[in-house]
Order: C-alpha cells, then structure tokens, then sequence
C-alpha cells in the first residue's frame, strides 16, 4: 500500500489545519469533529494551540474533553493557557520550562473550578510540550491520554521507531489506583477501567487524571497534577513530534503512527498531519460500522528541520481557518504579515517575540 495515498476526508466533517511559511512547512495541524450516531449537534471537543517564541522555543499543547461540558472545559483551558503564556517574560532557553509549566498545570486547575459552570461531570485531558530547537530538548506534561510521541527514522526501512513521551494516565494502573482508592474511590472494568465514588455508580470516568471533573477531584482521587518527563538532548535520529488525541490513539500504536507520517518529506507536514487524521477517521468507522468516530487531533511537528528555518519571524496568528472538507483543500497557509483565506478569515497581529496558532 502507499503510504502517501491519502484516504478521502468525510465531507461533513470540519477541520482545523495549516501550516506556516515561516516554518518552513515542517508544522502541521489538523483536528476533525468525529461522530456519534443517534447524537445531534455535539461539538468537537478537541482544541489546542500551537506557540513559537524567539529563538526556537515551541510550545505545543492538546486538550480533549469529556462530559457534556467537555468542549467548554477544552477550549477555556486552551485560551487560559495560551493567555497565560504570553503573558510571561519571553519564553528562553534559559527559562525554567519546567517550573513554567508545572504551574501552568495548577493555575488551569484553579481557573476551571472557578469560572468552568457545570464542570461536576465534564473536564479534560491536557498535554504541553516544550521543544527547544536550538539546545535539542524535549518536556512534555499531561493530565490524561492524550500521547506526545517523539519519532525516530530507523537504519531500516518500514521500521520506524516510536518513544511515547507520556504516560496515560489509566485507571488500571496500581500507582494510580492506589491513589484512588485512598481517597473514597474505586475502579471498576466494563471494558475500560472507569472511577467511581465508592458505592456510587458516578462518575465512571475512564481516566485517573484530568482538568475540571469536579465530582471526581472532590471524592475519587481524580488528580490534576500533571506528570512531566524532559530529555536533555535529542538525537539526530529524532525526526518528528506527534501530539495526538485519543482519536489516533484509539486506533494507531505510536509506531503505526511514526511509520505512517514518515514517508513525508519535512516541509508537507500539513500534508502528512491530514493524511493520518483521515486514516484514522476511516479506521475507527470502519470498525463501528459507522456508528461512532472520536474527535481526532493531530500536531506534527518536524525537528531537526526547525534549525534550517527562521526563528526570528515577528507574527502572531490568533487562530486557523475552519474548512469544510471535500469543498476545499485542506492545506491552510499563513505566512508573515498575510494570510490565504480557506474559510473563515484568520486574525493577524504583530509581536515582537512569537507565532501561535491554535483552534478558535
């Protein structure tokens, strides 16, 4: 099979992608509203935000929702944290990432409980990575299961190697469990591991940490700490990230994933971020026989591409377009002080020190 063949979108669906001249081509974003038959109007809970800051810092994070407030609690946590970012002193090499982010992770805690109505039974996952292309280095943080994946080209072909930079955080697990049930939970399996108030039948959530989930932070031991992992120095082997909902998760291992993009040269990352949302779209209706697909988020980021690219570029893209797809092409372009309109227009503002983007 050809790996570049990529598979056809659903026409119904609404996408979220680009690229930027300024980088070359080598970021790529897509996320596709899934489906879930016999359910009317439920949005697409995925948002997320892309940032780069002078001198090379990137900074990318991914929020999948849950709950039937899930995608308020997404998308307020994506605009606090991106807000939140901003407003700091310039993002450096010399910047105590770790710190930054850590304490990004407790103030969307904080601003979920008391500004997110309605959050008793809806939060979300969260996943921040901090790429720094001028030293090499990697963190990543997340509440939840939505995977960083760093991809490594492989001496041999068709065998490209995967290393997942987060751990899921899954209800099953003893250290997790543990937690859980010293702090009035338990967990329970019907299919997936979900947590419960002991004696209770709510809330039966599927993960063991989250932002907002109220109900289950107060009473389960649901955490929203946030498990960090850093690498000092990445190899020349380490070619591509993936940030990634469940919506590829739940049908690719991260090998399958890495292998998939890899036949990409660097700069069609927008091709390859799409081509994999698609595959996974028809994965998971071909195995429901079309009666469900979760939102499906993908940012793809190459690597060793960034140090041949401008890291001084003075933008700031506010947010992609929204396109429909099968109508128009599903490559977006912004560049330095223009954007092509697909869609919905863009917003463009100078800054002295950074790029984002991000869903609206």
């Amino acid at each position: 099979m050809d790996m570049r063949l990529t598979p056809q979108l659903p026409k119904r669906s609404k996408v979220f992608c680009g690229s930027a001249e300024a980088l070359c081509g080598t970021l790529g974003t897509i996320s596709l509203k899934g489906l879930k038959r016999g359910l009317k109007a439920v949005p697409n809970q995925d948002s997320w935000s892309v940032h780069r800051f002078e001198g090379g810092l990137f900074v990318l994070s991914l929020f999948d929702g849950h709950g039937p407030n899930g995608h308020e609690v997404s998308n307020r946590m994506r605009r606090f944290f991106s807000d939140s970012l901003l407003k700091q002193k310039p993002l450096t090499s010399q910047t105590c990432i770790k710190e930054v982010v850590e304490t990004a992770f407790a103030d969307m805690e904080a601003h979920a409980e008391a500004h997110c109505p309605g959050i008793d039974f809806s939060g979300t996952t969260a996943t921040v990575v901090v790429y720094d292309a001028a030293r090499g280095s990697l963190l990543a943080a997340n509440v939840g299961d939505s995977a960083a994946v760093l991809g490594r080209r492989s001496p041999k072909p068709a065998q490209a190697q995967a290393t997942q930079l987060t751990r899921d955080h899954d209800p099953a697990d003893e250290e997790e469990q543990r937690r859980i049930c010293c702090s009035g939970g338990e967990v329970r399996r019907d299919g997936v591991s979900r947590v419960y108030k002991k004696g209770t039948k709510t809330p039966g959530l599927n993960l063991s940490r989250s932002l907002g989930d109220v109900y289950a932070h107060r009473h389960c031991g649901v955490s929203a700490e946030p498990e960090v992992h850093q690498m000092a120095t990445c190899a020349e082997e380490d070619q591509l990230l993936l940030v990634c909902s469940d919506g590829i998760w739940g049908v690719f291992t991260p090998e399958e994933a890495v292998a998939f993009v890899e036949p990409y040269a660097p700069y069609e990352a927008a091709e390859a971020a799409s081509a994999l949302a698609a595959e996974a779209w028809k994965r998971w209706s071909e195995g429901t026989q079309g009666a469900y697909v979760d939102d499906t988020t993908v940012l793809l980021l190459n690597l060793h591409a960034q140090k041949r690219c401008r890291l001084d570029t003075q933008s700031t893209v506010d947010s992609l377009p929204q396109m429909s797809v099968g109508s128009q092409s599903t490559k977006s372009t912004v560049s330095v002080g223009h954007a092509v309109q697909v869609g919905s227009r863009p917003s463009i503002h100078t800054a002295s020190t950074e790029a984002s983007w991000g869903s609206p």
